[in-house]
């Protein structure tokens, strides 16, 4: 889950639900424009600064270690 979402900037807060990866510290989170170019990497930490990010539609993953893809989601940054 992410909200807000659509969001106007600020922080993005990101919440695992019902995975066995909800408790762990080594989870990647990438967010991607709709071409694929990667425009913030972090560790999952449960919020997410996205302010730099301009109004349009964006992709949230978050995988695991090993690359192994554990949720994607569509975001929105409307302002």
């Amino acid at each position: 889950m992410i909200y807000p979402n659509p969001c106007s900037g600020g922080y993005l807060y990101l919440k695992l639900i019902d995975t066995q990866f909800s408790a762990t510290g080594d989870l990647r989170v990438l967010v991607t424009d709709l071409p694929g170019q990667t425009l913030i990497s972090s560790m999952y930490s449960g919020a997410l600064d996205v302010s730099a990010l301009d109004q349009g539609l964006y992709i949230i993953r978050i995988s695991d270690s090993n690359g192994n893809l554990v949720a994607a989601r569509k975001l929105i940054i409307s302002r």
